[in-house]
Parts: C-alpha cells; structure tokens; sequence
C-alpha cells in the first residue's frame, strides 16, 4: 500500500494496523461510512483516514459510493458467512438450551453476534411463576447486556470501534456510559471468562452470560441466564456459573463440529 510504502519502522506498523482497522470497520458496518465518521471512530485525523481510504480503494478493498461513503468490496460474501452464525448456532443449540433451563430453572437466552450488534435468537422461559423474558429478535446494547459484553470481549469483529459511532445511551442509573470504565469491564469479562449486567439494562434484572466459539476459534456469540437479581446476582452461585459454562462449552463444541 502506498502509505505502507511511505513510511518506515513504527509508523510503518502503525499504518499497516490503521488500515486493517479502517477495512475491519467499514467491512462489520450496517451501512456505508463517511470520513468523518471512521476518523472519529478511530480517533485520527480526517486527512490521514482520506489517505488511506484513497489507497484502499484503487487497491479494490473498498468501494465508494455517489456519496462519498464507503463500503467493502468483500461485503457480499462476508454477508453470506454471517447469515448462516446464527442458523448454525440454533441447529445445535435448542436441547442443550433446554437441559440448562431445566437444571437452573432460569431463563436461557442465545444471543447471536453480527457486524455491529448482538440479537438474540433463541429465548427458553424459566421455571418460576413469575419470569423474565427477552424476545427473539431483540437487539442487545452492548455496553448494557451481558451478551454485548461478550460480543465486545471475545468477538473479532471491531465491535468497540463500532459502539463509537453510538451514543452510549443510560438506560438505568447503573448503564456503564464511560468509555474507559466500560473498557476496563470488557477487559475483566475477558479474563474471568464470562460477563455480568445488572440493573444495567433494567433495574432489578441480570444477565450472566459467556462466549460460544467457531472452530477458529472466533466467538459468534453469547449463551446467557437472565432473571431477577434476587436470584442472579453480580456474583454469580458456582453451580450457576458452573452449568453455563458447561452448556457453552458444549454449543461450541456442536459448532465446531459442523463448520
């Protein structure tokens, strides 16, 4: 690339990552993105993002559009992947999301990962009279749900860069809506292996949910218990958080199986 070839040592490095991360963005983007909008994604400059999109496109990595916005050249093919995550994830999941729901007697939810957002696919009610429930279909905020935390922490997908271009919208007095304290969370739920919500989406309500992997190893999404927090609580029991995992390593030993 011509600022590949421009620059040297360091700089050198830093523009070969700058643009993975400007074709990783715009290529995981519902829709075409401006300059403005990547360069503050990113935080560089409009005029060093100009550049590199400039490059990008005569390579044929990207495409620009009437205007002036930007899409990846791959997005096609790269949609045909993603369509089939989450059929894949509900081939296998639905008697292991039974026997969780069954053992834990909460409700089970299975959460699939796309370009920009997690939805969850695949929702199991619990056992107790009164319950609660997440549709399937429904859109999880990723600085407000255990499955976004998820999605943020073990997704390659550039999913952070991504939230950048929202408002990090306070649905509750608990919503995580600073940047670094919201990184930090994401780097704990990365290391301890699973993540926590509560009261963060909706006061007295909590998510515990862990990661579902490819066979690349690639997480496409997000196996989660959700229910009241007298009953989930920030902290979750061992045998809660011990079940979980099982099931989850379980879903994504189903998946690699089969693709």
């Amino acid at each position: 690339m011509e600022a590949i070839r421009t620059e040297n040592g360091d700089g050198g490095v830093r523009a070969v990552h700058l643009a993975l991360d400007v074709m990783e963005l715009i290529a995981h983007s519902e829709r075409d993105l401006g300059v403005s909008e990547i360069a503050g994604a990113l935080g560089y400059t409009k005029g060093t993002i100009f550049r590199h999109l400039q490059t990008l496109v005569k390579r044929g990595y990207l495409q620009q559009g009437g205007d002036a916005k930007y899409r990846s050249a791959a997005r096609a093919s790269w949609d045909g992947a993603a369509d089939a995550r989450p059929k894949m994830l509900l081939a296998v999941s639905e008697p292991v999301l039974r026997q969780l729901r069954d053992d834990i007697g909460e409700t089970v939810t299975l959460a699939a990962i796309g370009r920009s957002s997690v939805s969850v696919i695949a929702s199991l009610m619990g056992k107790a009279s009164l319950e609660i429930s997440i549709k399937p279909g429904s859109v999880m905020p990723l600085h407000a749900s255990s499955h976004g935390k998820i999605a943020l922490a073990f997704s390659r997908q550039p999913l952070l860069a991504a939230l950048k271009l929202q408002k990090l919208e306070r649905l509750t007095e608990h919503t995580i809506c600073d940047w670094k304290a919201l990184r930090n969370e994401v780097a704990q739920v990365k290391e301890q292996g699973w993540a926590s919500s509560p009261h963060q989406m909706m006061l007295g309500v909590n998510g515990i949910s862990v990661p579902l992997f490819d066979r690349s190893g690639d997480c496409l999404g997000a196996l989660a218990l959700v229910g009241s927090v007298q009953f989930l609580k920030n902290q979750p029991g061992a045998g809660q958080l011990k079940a979980l995992r099982k099931a989850g390593e379980e879903i994504s030993g189903l998946v690699g199986a089969i693709g």
